[in-house]
């Protein structure tokens, strides 16, 4: 009940209520895109320099299934932490690329954007490998969708190839000398397995028990967290296996539907590729975690939507008032 009542709040009220805030999608994307520049320095900050780590760690009261003594993952001023921490960041990535893609307009600014994405990219690389992969591939279809001339193919080649020359491992080591018991092929290791066909995350996926059905899982037990208030209490990771153990079968089935529905209705109605593209995510992720209940995405989400309706609607209106012979 808690986690329906916080989504309903943060996901479905407060959309509505900034859509009378933002005049454009061009506004709310470069907040989110710069809000996620902030966390993406202090991230960095809280990695690489310990004093940063011990005052977030004071001061943030952390959910996230690995503690402090797990050196590899960074933590932010934030406080949820791993898979969930790096869509909250994917959010900002993607708000970049659609301002770059659609408004940008000025060689200073698109260099400034570009400067600010790859500190976020950065940052992610030490959060999580799903906002990580959701990144990248954002990054690709970025660069399909923009008619791309000859010129600007073998700069962006030049850039990339000069790129992958640096020495990764060697700079990594050299910034991680002043953590304690860091071991950074530890973390290569785990940053390649997340792109692997059979990783680790595919095989902990298949081996996690699946809930019988049963009385008590169709009408739904209830039970979010394990019985010592850890983990989880269906014991698998999907999102969507959590929901239909704890609401039950019958009530998950109705509450996805009708909510997938929704977005999907919305993104219909104005044509919204954009739109349908970040429903399309939050669909595939919540096969790896519960993000929808994680609150930041759907928020994210169903406000972008929203904005750009509302934005599409007073420009219409506005057309049709400057048309109007009574107003003329």
């Amino acid at each position: 009940m808690g986690r329906l009542t916080y989504f309903t709040m943060y996901g479905i009220i407060t959309p509505f209520i900034l859509i009378k805030y933002f005049k454009s999608r061009k506004e709310f994307v470069l907040i989110v895109g710069f809000a996620s520049l902030t966390q993406a320095i202090l991230t960095l900050c809280s990695y690489f320099i310990p004093i940063f780590k011990d005052f977030f760690n004071d001061l943030i009261l952390y959910n996230s299934n690995f503690g402090e003594e797990n050196l590899m993952r960074a933590r932010g001023f934030v406080s949820v932490a791993g898979a969930t921490f790096s869509v909250i960041q994917f959010c900002g990535v993607a708000s970049f690329l659609i301002y770059l893609r659609y408004y940008s307009k000025s060689n200073i600014t698109t260099l400034l954007i570009w400067c600010a994405l790859i500190v976020i990219i950065i940052s992610i690389l030490f959060i999580g490998r799903t906002g990580l992969f959701l990144s990248l591939v954002a990054l690709l279809l970025y660069i399909i969708s923009n008619k791309i001339s000859i010129k600007k193919a073998i700069i962006w080649a030049i850039v990339f190839f000069s790129f992958f020359q640096l020495n990764f491992l060697t700079l990594l080591e050299k910034f991680t000398t002043n953590i304690d018991g860091y071991n950074t092929e530890l973390f290569v290791a785990w940053i390649d397995s997340g792109f692997r066909i059979n990783n680790d995350l595919v095989e902990g996926l298949s081996e996690m028990p699946i809930p019988k059905l049963s009385y008590s899982t169709i009408i739904g037990t209830g039970l979010v967290k394990g019985p010592n208030g850890e983990g989880n209490a269906s014991g698998h990771d999907t999102g969507y296996i959590q929901s239909y153990y704890s609401m039950g079968l019958i009530f998950a089935i109705i509450f996805y539907l009708s909510y997938y529905l929704l977005l999907i209705s919305l993104v219909k109605k104005s044509r919204d590729f954009v739109g349908f593209i970040l429903v399309l995510v939050l669909v595939l992720i919540e096969s790896k975690e519960f993000f929808i209940f994680s609150y930041t995405y759907p928020f994210f989400l169903l406000s972008f939507i929203l904005i750009g309706q509302n934005f599409n609607k007073i420009t219409n209106i506005n057309k049709f008032n400057n048309n109007s012979p009574i107003i003329n």
